[in-house]
């Protein structure tokens, strides 16, 4: 009798984990706020293309993946599906910075002060 894996898909919640968000996200969620309403995977897809090479369909995906980690509700009542953030660049940010601080930096806010000081 073979053993069957089966892969179950967690949950993620609001907060933003360890796994952050990747740089390729960031430009998207970036490209997303800049709208300042919903938006298409096409309408995404054209304002990037303009500053780089990338596929509509790595796009979609990412797209996906950020609606899967919540920080974009994606609307299936159209043709082309609607993207909206869930929250403000300023709170992911701070999602971002707290995780860092909570677990990489075990609660030390030093070293983050130390590097804004230097920041011009």
């Amino acid at each position: 009798m073979s053993k069957t894996k089966v892969k179950v898909k967690t949950k993620r919640n609001n907060k933003i984990g360890i796994e952050g968000i990747g740089r390729l996200e960031a430009e998207i969620m970036s490209v997303v706020w800049s709208f300042e309403k919903s938006v298409t995977v096409r309408e995404v897809y054209e304002t990037m293309r303009k500053k780089k090479s990338i596929a509509y369909t790595t796009i979609m995906t990412v797209m996906n993946n950020l609606t899967e980690k919540k920080l974009l509700t994606q609307n299936r009542k159209s043709t082309a599906y609607i993207y909206k953030p869930t929250r403000s660049k300023e709170q992911v940010a701070k999602d971002l910075v707290s995780t860092v601080v909570d677990i990489i930096l075990q609660g030390s806010v030093a070293p983050l002060a130390s590097y804004f000081a230097k920041k011009k």
